[in-house]
């Protein structure tokens, strides 16, 4: 019966502090080239978001999943487009346009980096997004059930 009450009292103390520490809004909007970060309505960089995030574990790992995903895309992409500009820079100073099929597929190989490292910057953009979503929405901070525990069924407190 001690438990139940202990563990009752420590249920409303955790649910008490979670009610009044409220957690400042991220938003996040694009930019060129670069999304804008907001904490709270004021300017923060992606550093600051990534703090912020990490209370949330689940958004934090989606946070930083995205993040890498946009790298890997600027990459690809700025790897497609250094690629297509000497070929085609070296076809300007040959003054021929065609029919080297090796030199077709360069030029399309690096259109088709230009192309993927495009999806992959906003698939990175998009999951991070739903991170941000995911800490800004409401949810249940700590709750007292009926549930499984590790010899049986009994009281689980989650928070």
């Amino acid at each position: 019966m001690r438990y139940l009450l202990l563990l009752t009292a420590l249920f409303f103390a955790v649910n008490a502090s979670a009610q009044v520490d409220a957690r400042p809004p991220v938003d996040m909007q694009h930019g060129f080239l670069t999304p804008m970060f907001y904490i709270n309505g004021e300017r923060a960089n992606r550093w600051r978001v990534a703090i912020q995030l990490s209370l949330d574990e689940r958004a934090s790992r989606l946070f930083n999943r995205g993040v890498n995903v946009r790298g890997v895309g600027y990459a690809v992409m700025g790897l497609g487009i250094i690629v297509g500009g000497l070929e085609s820079r070296r076809r300007v100073n040959e003054g021929r346009w065609g029919s080297d099929s090796l030199s077709n597929m360069v030029l399309y190989g690096s259109l088709g980096c230009v192309a993927g490292g495009i999806v992959m910057y906003q698939r990175g953009s998009l999951w991070q997004m739903r991170a941000i979503q995911l800490y800004n929405e409401e949810s249940e901070q700590s709750s007292l059930r009926l549930g499984p525990t590790n010899d049986g069924l009994g009281l689980t407190l989650t928070f």
